[in-house]
């Protein structure tokens, strides 16, 4: 995740470390800069890729970090901010920016010239002709195979275009804020509300023995469809680097609070965490994937359904229904009976995931 880094200092005089206090009487009460200018001062700037935004009055060191962060959540085209200063006194403040990493004055225009081009390429992806499901899932998919995760990026000790949406849709290589902000920002051009949430998530492997273990910072999304939200988080839905037949996995596009808790636990002080209850239009659900109760109809009607050739994912219902499907599937060679009436082959690849009941068959 990128980090925001915040220098405050306060008062007239800034030299070095020393920070100069002056005592303010009554009548010497400054004038404070409201949220709302504050707000709007610094997304002017930005705008006009301004490294300083200057205020008649004073800033406060929380209002300046609310303001900031709230532009960063929701404008992932700022990319290249990394940080910021606040110098403020009683009659003026002002509020400068730092680079980030890889970023100059100089070559900004053509950054952002270059990252306006990559947005609209993903945008003109999508085909007009989707309902929002179907546009979501396409953007989903077109991140997957546009980005490969970056794990030089996510293993250094500075901030990188890796943790920006020019990272993934300029670059192609990004980590879990480089891929959420590019989803928010596609979603936003195509008017679906969206939006990025924090917190920490288990390691696991997708394609190993579906454990987890320890706690790594993760950012992720949520969107609004049909009335409701939904979370989808289109990190842990790429194979990881690639992997030769490793296809695009959906597991967590488009699932509710129940299913995102067995991995997530949030950062406190969000200004909005939805509720995301349904799974009307979880991803499984509406491609006839979902699993309630096994039998080997229920199975073969959901791997002939599959969007793709020769792959197919399934969702169960719960543990006991994952469980047993997998035993009467693969240890009582149930597989074989269905392999005429759902297509598949000579051979049979399969891949599970323990924590969230799925299951991914290749032939």
């Amino acid at each position: 995740m990128k980090r925001i880094i915040c220098l405050i200092l306060f008062c007239c005089v800034l030299t070095g470390c020393v920070e100069e206090i002056t005592e303010i009487s009554v009548s010497d009460e400054p004038e404070s800069v409201s949220s709302d200018e504050l707000y709007e001062g610094i997304l002017e700037s930005l705008r006009n890729m301004s490294d300083v935004s200057e205020y008649k009055g004073y800033v406060s060191a929380d209002d300046a970090q609310s303001a900031v962060e709230k532009i960063c959540r929701e404008y992932p085209e700022f990319f290249w901010i990394d940080g910021y200063t606040v110098k403020s006194s009683q009659r003026k403040s002002s509020i400068e920016f730092e680079f980030l990493n890889g970023v100059e004055s100089e070559n900004l225009e053509d950054m952002r010239k270059k990252f306006s081009e990559a947005a609209d390429k993903a945008v003109n992806a999508v085909s007009q002709e989707l309902d929002d499901y179907g546009k979501i899932v396409s953007v989903h998919d077109y991140l997957i195979n546009n980005t490969i995760y970056d794990h030089d990026g996510v293993d250094s000790d500075v901030n990188g275009l890796w943790g920006t949406a020019y990272g993934s849709l300029v670059d192609g290589k990004a980590v879990c804020q480089g891929y959420s902000e590019a989803f928010k920002y596609i979603m936003d051009r195509l008017g679906i509300e969206c939006g990025i949430v924090t917190g920490t998530a288990g390691t696991s492997d997708p394609y190993g023995d579906g454990g987890s273990s320890g706690l790594l910072s993760h950012a992720w999304n949520y969107v609004r469809l049909n009335g409701m939200y939904y979370w989808i988080d289109v990190t842990w839905d790429d194979p990881d680097d690639k992997i030769a037949g490793m296809p695009v996995m959906h597991t967590y596009c488009l699932i509710d609070d129940e299913r995102i808790r067995r991995t997530r636990v949030f950062d406190s002080g969000q200004e909005f965490i939805p509720s995301c209850y349904s799974m009307d239009d979880n991803y499984y659900v509406k491609n006839r994937a979902y699993i309630k109760f096994y039998s080997e109809e229920a199975v073969s009607s959901a791997i002939a359904s599959s969007p793709y050739s020769g792959e197919a994912e399934l969702m169960f219902a719960d543990s006991d229904i994952y469980n047993k499907s997998l035993e009467m599937l693969f240890q009582n060679s149930g597989i074989w009976n269905i392999a005429e009436s759902a297509g598949i082959g000579e051979s049979v690849n399969y891949t599970t995931d323990d924590i969230m009941y799925t299951l991914k068959i290749s032939y």
